[in-house]
């Protein structure tokens, strides 16, 4: 890689545009990190869409998640938007750099009997009409090793659980009115 695309990365995208456009501190950093693996992985290696793709392929070999790769990669593509943008680069190459794919995450189904389990914890019974009664409140109770913690709202009529694993589940209904 030559210094002159070399500099323009690390100062010309990394401290100026960066800048320019409002980034946080946080995202420049983070940018930054992207930037110089990279640049250390490329080496003397030429800036073009073959390498990127092969720098890639090298994040997935040594253990990296998709989504890690994915992250990556946008900073890469941008990067090069900028480069050609700004003239330092021919040909922009960005979208002959593809996403990984990146497998969804399934929902957790709660089972009837936890989500019964889950109404009943926050609710306390109610008088002469036979219906609960739904204080605000926060309660938690245990469920097959998974300890779930209750929200109940009576204004939108709204219980929300957390579980442990800091899964949301939320259920919402009429409920009875005190």
């Amino acid at each position: 890689m030559n210094n002159r695309i070399k500099n323009a990365i690390l100062v010309n995208y990394l401290e100026e545009y960066s800048i320019e456009v409002g980034l946080k501190e946080v995202t420049i950093k983070g940018k930054k990190g992207t930037l110089l693996r990279f640049l250390k992985w490329l080496d003397h290696k030429s800036f073009n869409a073959k390498n990127c793709r092969a720098w890639t392929r090298e994040l997935s070999k040594i253990g990296w998640k998709p989504i890690s790769i994915k992250h990556e990669i946008r900073v890469i593509r941008a990067t090069v938007k900028f480069l050609y943008d700004r003239k330092f680069l021919k040909e922009n190459f960005a979208s002959q750099v593809p996403y990984p794919k990146v497998p969804k995450k399934l929902l957790d189904i709660v089972p009837v009997e936890t989500a019964e389990k889950i109404i009943i914890a926050g609710t306390t019974p109610g008088t002469g009409d036979g219906q609960l009664y739904y204080p605000e409140s926060v309660n938690s109770f245990l469920d097959a090793a998974t300890n779930y913690v209750l929200a109940t709202n009576t204004l939108n009529n709204r219980v929300e659980a957390y579980s442990n694993t800091a899964t949301a589940l939320t259920f919402q209904a009429n409920f009875g009115s005190p």
